[in-house]
């Protein structure tokens, strides 16, 4: 590909403009941001991401991590240093995949209920 996008990478970044959603590519990461619906950030707009690399199988097999700034905590959760710097990796299940009209409303639902539960560090 010409972006130097896999094409899973490539299908999601496409998922994230059909959806409206802004984003951009910063080191080996595709960030975006997410306002908080619920959750203690609510009606705030939080960055999140998806290391390109967890894009590979998309949309067939979703990341398995949620990328979020370090002063934002999801517990109980496997959380480990993300690739992008300051920022932690946290691995959530992913329920029902697949249900919504595009894989990427599927994916930023799935955020949503992780930033849902997220508290300041």
């Amino acid at each position: 590909m010409s972006s130097g996008l896999s094409p899973g990478a490539q299908a999601f970044i496409d998922g994230l403009h059909q959806c409206s959603i802004a984003h951009e590519v910063s080191g080996n990461a595709v960030v975006f941001p997410l306002t908080d619906v619920v959750g203690c950030y609510h009606g705030q707009a939080i960055k999140t991401g998806v290391a390109l690399d967890e894009l590979n199988g998309w949309p067939m097999t979703p990341p398995p991590w949620v990328h979020l700034p370090a002063d934002i905590m999801v517990g109980p959760t496997n959380s480990r240093p993300s690739p992008i710097e300051g920022w932690l990796m946290h691995s959530r299940n992913v329920a029902r995949w697949g249900n919504a009209k595009h894989p990427v409303q599927a994916w930023l639902a799935h955020v949503q209920s992780v930033l849902d539960v997220a508290v300041a560090a």
